[in-house]
């Protein structure tokens, strides 16, 4: 195993921002840098040895501001959509940031995904801790919140990320990983759609693929706003998901399926689960 420390050149408020990057003996390479705590690339041996990146991202530490789709970032403090933005707790009702229409999403204007993340090597050579300090009124969430990411790679090409959030006093977290996968390559091109679902803590996949992915339950959103309702909500069974075709997504839960069309009805799994990098698998 090995992990190295570099400077990676300014993101677009004018921050020095570092590059770190994990490598095990296999051969498998994470590159994370400390900007939004983002993973750029992942570049991993397929089931013959050959070797892709297969998250999609950008080049360089700038790119990562405006207009970008939160490739590979930590989102937070609350990751999705929060309707109208506002939120009350223990009687105190909180307006936070309209950046996504009428609604606010991940985090705010400048949420977690845009500031530079204190960071270090951990001593086992192997990974990556990131320690970010979001002040009491930061995009006017409640409370100062210190959250620690750790991304760890081991000998079987499994990256694991560990997430710890800690407050002084009431407030709301949503912490996700926004990496978008492509395990043909991030070059490989869209495979004719782009339609996209979210599963388990946040890892975003493309249409177009044949992937299987088991959960408990899974709610309809809302059309056009992204908002989960609970609107069709089925659990009590594995929930099986086929998207090897564009046109239409069917999802089985139980005796029950929920079918959507191309992107009008987003969809959102729900249920403490956890599914490493090698249990993702495409046909």
């Amino acid at each position: 195993m090995a992990a190295t420390r570099e400077p990676f050149g300014k993101n677009v408020f004018g921050e020095d921002v570092e590059l770190f990057t994990l490598t095990n003996s296999a051969g498998m390479v994470v590159r994370i840098m400390n900007h939004g705590g983002t993973i750029l690339s992942i570049e991993v041996p397929d089931r013959d040895g050959t070797m892709a990146d297969v998250v999609l991202g950008h080049d360089t530490a700038a790119e990562y501001a405006a207009g970008t789709p939160y490739f590979g970032c930590i989102a937070g403090r609350f990751a999705n959509r929060i309707r109208n933005g506002r939120f009350t707790l223990d009687g105190t009702t909180y307006q936070l940031a309209l950046n996504d229409g009428a609604n606010h999403l991940h985090g705010g204007t400048r949420g977690f995904d845009k500031v530079v993340w204190s960071a270090e090597l951990l001593p086992t050579n192997d990974g990556v801790a990131l320690t970010y300090i979001s002040a009491d009124g930061e995009e006017n969430y409640p409370g100062e919140l210190t959250t620690v990411m750790t991304y760890t790679l081991d000998e079987e090409n499994a990256l694991t990320i560990d997430y710890k959030a800690t407050t002084d006093k009431a407030t709301i977290v949503n912490l996700t990983n926004h990496s978008y996968f492509n395990l043909a390559g991030h070059d490989a091109g869209n495979h004719g759609g782009f339609a996209m679902g979210t599963v388990g803590v946040g890892v975003e996949l493309p249409l177009g693929q044949n992937w299987a992915v088991a959960a408990e339950a899974f709610a309809g959103a809302a059309a056009g706003g992204g908002i989960a309702t609970g609107a069709g909500l089925m659990g009590g069974g594995k929930v099986e998901l086929d998207y090897k075709v564009h046109e239409n997504l069917s999802i089985s839960a139980g005796v029950g399926k929920w079918v959507s069309h191309g992107t009008a009805a987003p969809w959102t799994l729900h249920g403490a689960i956890k599914i490493p990098l090698t249990s993702f698998h495409a046909n």
